[in-house]
Order: structure tokens, then C-alpha cells, then sequence
């Protein structure tokens, strides 16, 4: 570890390799799916919608992380999922903005299904966040790791920071 006290992996689908990765290390090492669920549940969230790439939904890590915590879950439809991979592959990893269209048909698809929060589950998502206002319900997993590493270093947050979700 070269003298890092703590480790962390931002990239949520690496989360699949979680045991092994963190049990060949002496230092905590942080899992990003595990809190993400915990800061839903801190903030009182019941129903959480998941947007994030096929192979993530698929291995069921956040899936599991939120029943963990005691919360239900739903995953977008066929169609939501396909918009959800347009969305990162089509849209933000080929250096386009994100088409908002796309990521507010498949958000209001899970809100609309019940869930009070929906988790930014890959980090491509939380690009998204920097050229739109999302408004409320939403939890960016890559901005729950951030707080986690300062707060387990030892670090101040700044006062948006305490609360991701509202």
C-alpha cells in the first residue's frame, strides 16, 4: 500500500472483486456500494432506484447492499436499461453531453414506480451533475466514496457535504 492508511476503488462494478481486493490488504478499504446503501438508509430512504451499467445490475451489488440495510430496491425496465447504457456509452464515455431525455425518462420511469432516491451507480453518471441540476432524490455513489475518504482521513466536510440526499 506504499503507506496509504486507507484505500478506496472508484469504479462500482470493481466492487464485484470486493473480498479479494480488500482482503489482500492490511488497510480498511472502503466499499462504495456498501455505503452508498448506508447513506440512503441514514437519510431514511425505503425504495431506491438503480442506474448503473448492465454488468452492475446484473452481479446485484447495490441489489444486495440496500437489502443489507433494510431497503427495497427496483432496477429500471428493458427499455430504461438500454437508455441507461445509451446514456454512458453513447452519450458521456464518447465525450457528449449527457442527453437529459434519456436520463429523465428513466429516472421518472423508477420514481414513478415508487422509489423515493435514485443512486448515480456508475461513476460516468455523476458527469451528469456537473452540467445539470438534478433536483432531489438523487445519490451520486462516486460523491458518497468522496465523503467517506475524508471522513475516515480525518477531514473536515463542508456543510453541502454532511447531506448528500435530501
Amino acid at each position: 500500500t506504499m503507506g496509504a492508511q486507507v484505500l478506496c476503488a472508484p469504479c462500482v462494478t470493481s466492487h464485484y472483486f470486493y473480498k479479494e481486493l480488500s482482503g489482500s490488504v492490511s488497510v480498511p478499504f472502503l466499499h462504495m456500494v456498501e455505503e452508498t446503501a448506508k447513506e440512503l438508509r441514514d437519510a431514511g430512504k425505503k425504495k431506491v432506484g438503480i442506474l448503473a451499467t448492465t454488468g452492475t445490475v446484473k452481479t446485484g451489488l447495490f441489489q444486495q447492499a440496500l437489502e443489507k440495510f433494510g431497503m427495497d430496491w427496483t432496477i429500471p425496465s428493458q427499455l430504461g436499461q438500454k437508455l441507461v447504457m445509451s446514456l454512458i456509452y453513447d452519450d458521456i464515455k464518447a465525450g457528449l453531453p449527457a442527453n437529459m431525455g434519456k436520463f429523465r425518462r428513466v429516472s421518472d420511469e423508477l420514481f414513478d414506480a415508487g422509489c423515493d432516491s435514485v443512486i448515480l451507480g456508475c461513476t460516468e453518471l455523476s458527469l451528469i451533475k456537473k452540467e445539470t441540476p438534478l433536483g432531489h432524490g438523487f445519490l451520486d455513489a462516486l460523491e458518497v466514496l468522496s465523503k467517506r475518504c475524508v471522513e475516515t482521513c480525518g477531514g473536515k466536510l463542508k456543510g453541502k457535504y454532511r447531506q448528500l440526499i435530501s
